[in-house]
């Protein structure tokens, strides 16, 4: 029998370890939205072809959010007893899945493919931060770059080609099963990645404290509020601009520019936020980017709509991004990172959840678009004094008054 290659070591294999690993969290990140993103550009098209209400079509939009923040408390549990690598392939196993069944002729495998997909998306969502943490922790910032750049990447693509597949491929059913084709490349990877994976997500046991300190609860708020914007305006605003008269494929691509413009914001606020002063102003500045894109979508929504996509998607990018970074840096270890990402996104993405259910409820109440649009425009106040508060230095689970040579906190600020 032949002897296992020796894998490099010194610098050299370092570099290519640290390389291969950022290249598969870039593949798994661009994975985690599509399955979503691909369907608001369609979703008037499902309610002519199913019958569905628009408060039923609304639910292929809500239930994914729901099911990230119902089910990420499983996560932390699974890596633990699986192995982050073991746990997130069995996670995007059960999302091709859910893509295929989505899109099975019937009403049932609808719905039932949708709940798949957001309970795989949900364990993905709490491992990688933590991963993140793991394999990357003297200097996370550039990996959570990577990681929100793949994650806005692969929402706006499938924001931007829904309409056209569904056309060249012969149906929207067709149009969403072909996101299960790069899942196989994804899970291909990572499989490979097995041989080398870690057995837990670290040595110290994940409780309950985290519920009772206020830093994780800043951080928590702040993940909630900005994801609550970005799902809400991804379910409405494509209907939005076609309720003024664009055709669903303008509108789509008016979606995809958003995530496009998005990237860079993604991948540059995590690494420019280096300290605690930088962090505060890149949250402030991503606010003010928001409330203006908003203002221009309730003045002159149509007239400016490429303007206005342009600023949300920036501030959009930057406000996930920090939002991990908030996760990644306020946690003193893996199992804190996991801990913190699980309870983050618990209560942050059933927060978030109820925004496209109930703007649709709002229009529906009020017979125009101003009063949802204003909604969200509120929502940028808790925001930023959220950002602001998860943006103070140190990390959760740290005495208040921790002392001056306290290594968390000192590290923390150094970013």
């Amino acid at each position: 029998m032949e002897p296992p290659t020796p894998q490099p070591t010194g610098p050299a294999g370092d570099r290519t370890r640290n390389l291969a690993l950022m290249a598969a969290v870039a593949v798994v990140a661009f994975n985690l939205r599509p399955a979503i993103t691909a369907i608001s550009p369609v979703l008037a098209e499902i309610q002519r072809s199913t019958g569905l209400t628009a408060a039923e079509a609304g639910l292929l939009t809500t239930i994914p959010v729901l099911a990230f923040g119902a089910c990420a408390p499983l996560a932390p549990w699974l890596g633990r007893r699986l192995g982050m690598e073991t746990a997130l392939v069995g996670s995007l196993v059960l999302l091709g899945a859910g893509v295929l069944v989505r899109s099975v002729p019937a009403l049932a495998p609808l719905f039932v493919g949708t709940v798949a997909i957001g309970v795989a998306v949900a364990i993905g969502n709490v491992l990688v931060p933590a991963l993140v943490k793991r394999d990357f922790p003297h200097d996370p910032r550039l990996m959570t770059g990577i990681y929100s750049v793949a994650l806005s990447g692969g929402a706006a693509v499938a924001a931007g080609v829904a309409v056209p597949l569904d056309a060249a491929v012969g149906g929207w059913r067709l149009g969403l099963a072909f996101w299960a084709a790069p899942l196989v490349v994804c899970i291909g990877l990572w499989g490979l990645r097995l041989r080398d994976a870690h057995h837990d997500i670290g040595a110290v046991h994940v409780s309950g404290r985290l519920w009772r300190d206020a830093r994780a609860w800043q951080v928590t708020a702040y993940m909630g509020l900005q994801s609550l914007g970005f799902y809400a305006t991804v379910a409405w605003l494509p209907t939005i601009f076609e309720q003024q008269g664009m055709s669903p494929a303008d509108a789509g691509w008016l979606l995809s520019l958003a995530g496009f413009a998005s990237l860079p914001a993604a991948f540059v606020a995590p690494v420019l936020a280096s300290t605690v002063p930088r962090q505060r102003v890149a949250v402030a500045v991503a606010v003010g980017l928001n409330a203006v894109a908003l203002s221009g979508l309730l003045w002159h929504s149509r007239a400016g709509a490429v303007v206005w996509m342009v600023l949300l998607g920036v501030a959009q990018g930057a406000a996930l991004s920090l939002a991990l970074t908030f996760i990644v840096a306020r946690a003193p270890d893996t199992a804190r990172a996991a801990e913190l990402s699980g309870m983050a996104q618990t209560v942050g993405y059933l927060v978030a959840g109820l925004g496209p259910f109930a703007l649709g409820a709002l229009r529906d109440a009020s017979g125009r678009w101003t009063q949802p649009l204003l909604v969200l425009a509120a929502v940028l106040a808790p925001q930023l004094a959220s950002g602001l508060g998860a943006a103070r230095p140190g990390t959760v689970g740290a005495p208040r008054a921790a002392p001056a040579t306290d290594p968390g906190g000192a590290h923390t600020r150094r970013r």
